[in-house]
């Protein structure tokens, strides 16, 4: 993304799931070799994986059950490009002054959940 100034990424590194990700890593070590997708669209990731599911679940209701996992990364290059685009705040705040805090943006953190 640096070195292309975030443009004509090719798509065949992005070819269902990255397998440098904690969700390609969990199908890697547990030999999953079924649908495995990984979503990276910003605030729209833990929807789009949701809906795909759903969507997997209506396609094959033989299926009993599906793993649906987010993970939140924090780095410095990719967090630069959130305080770029205005999606972070410029200024250091703490949690819990976030919404006392009028300023354009929000924090970043760290998580992860699986369902």
């Amino acid at each position: 993304m640096l070195t292309q100034e975030e443009e004509l990424l090719t798509p065949t590194s992005f070819i269902q799931s990255t397998h440098n990700t904690v969700g390609g890593q969990i199908a890697l070590n547990l030999k999953c070799t079924g649908y495995n997708v990984t979503y990276s669209q910003e605030n729209a990731s833990l929807e789009s994986a949701l809906i795909d599911a759903l969507l997997l679940l209506n396609e094959k209701p033989t299926l009993k059950s599906v793993l649906v996992g987010g993970v939140d990364e924090v780095s410095n290059k990719i967090t630069s490009f959130g305080y770029l685009n205005g999606f972070l705040k410029q200024e250091q705040i703490e949690n819990l002054s976030l919404f006392s805090h009028k300023s354009a943006g929000t924090i970043t953190s760290e998580g992860a959940f699986f369902l």
